[in-house]
């Protein structure tokens, strides 16, 4: 073989070399890479959904490591999905295992929302005052035909209207307060008012009055219907879904009718 045939063999050969290695930097470029991600091991936690949904209070999660012998932590759900060169994917999350020994740093940092299903629970758990129905004319007593007028009253127990509630949920400070959506009154003589979002009055300005038209006892009482919201760190206030309908005691109305009596001017 010429000297010129050797180098022209040992050209081609680099050549063919480099084009080896270039196609392969080239599929390496094409082959999938992946992310990982974590979520605590609720059913329904998903990264897809987003991690303000998730879930940080099921027994499942606290229990599923320790009842197995796979140490004390918390079940964690260990997702991943590829990503093309420019480090984003176009493709769901998809779960690839679990541990029971994510480091704290990690889960701290896919530290969820408070979802509304713990709000909810927590909201239906509070010691909500009972509404209690004053009626005027006072002392319990009125009149067949005469205008009776209602008002809500709150006692001290139990958390009424716009009082704010500091519980601890998912170790966050969370501040929590009903709302009086509505009133229904029930008059004890087979008529009712509601839901109607006001809370009554006195005479002469009370919007809350029922006339009766027999004598006999009437067994008053109001329901309140409560919505509530919630707010961290002095937040927004919030909107909690949930309606949590509380009834007050009943008042025993004596409906008497009035008589005319005659009296002699005469008369000392």
């Amino acid at each position: 073989m010429t000297q010129q045939e050797m180098s022209h063999a040992k050209f081609s050969a680099q050549k063919a070399s480099a084009k080896k290695a270039a196609a392969a930097y080239v599929a390496a470029l094409r082959r999938p890479t992946f992310e990982s991600t974590v979520s605590p091991g609720c059913p329904g936690n998903d990264p897809n959904r987003g991690v303000g949904s998730y879930d940080m209070a099921c027994a499942y999660m606290t229990n599923y490591c320790r009842a197995r012998g796979l140490g004390d932590g918390w079940l964690t759900w260990i997702w991943r999905r590829p990503v093309n060169t420019a480090g984003h994917s176009t493709v769901p999350w998809q779960r690839a295992g679990f541990s029971c020994r994510v480091p704290a740093a990690v889960l701290a940092s896919v530290r969820p929302g408070l979802t509304q299903d713990v709000l909810r629970r927590a909201f239906a758990r509070l010691a909500f005052a009972k509404p209690q129905v004053h009626v005027q004319p006072e002392g319990n007593i009125t009149l067949v035909n005469l205008p009776t007028y209602y008002e809500v009253r709150w006692p001290a127990a139990g958390y009424q209207p716009n009082e704010v509630a500091t519980l601890t949920l998912l170790g966050r400070t969370v501040q929590i307060r009903p709302v009086a959506a509505s009133y229904t009154y029930t008059f004890g003589d087979g008529a009712n008012l509601g839901p109607t979002p006001s809370p009554g009055g006195t005479y002469p300005g009370g919007d809350v009055r029922h006339t009766y038209t027999e004598r006999g006892q009437a067994p008053v009482h109001v329901r309140a219907s409560y919505t509530g919201q919630y707010r961290l760190a002095g937040g927004a206030w919030q909107d909690i879904e949930l309606t949590v309908p509380v009834g007050g005691p009943v008042v025993e109305v004596q409906v008497k009718e009035a008589h005319a009596v005659l009296i002699d001017g005469n008369h000392s």
